[in-house]
């Protein structure tokens, strides 16, 4: 008896549960993408890892992310 009483209260906190989260808007995920300028990505030319645009190396329209690979694409490409 005391198992079914158990469980009947868990069912009933669960719906409650359920009911308060329609009632509130659903989820609480955010609906919209900050598209900062802090927070753009740039994708490595040689290895494609990606990083933040502040600590990208640029050249011409490339991006990389270490001197090293900079130094390498421009070998192989003899840009």
């Amino acid at each position: 008896m005391f198992i079914k009483a158990l469980v009947f209260f868990a069912l009933i906190m669960i719906v409650v549960t359920l009911v308060k989260r329609g009632k509130k808007g659903g989820s609480s995920l955010p609906t919209t993408i900050d598209t900062s300028s802090e927070n753009n990505m740039k994708r490595c030319a040689e290895c494609g890892v990606h990083l933040p645009e502040q600590e990208a190396l640029t050249y011409q329209t490339l991006s990389f992310c270490c001197n090293d690979h900079k130094k390498l694409y421009l070998k192989d490409k003899k840009v």
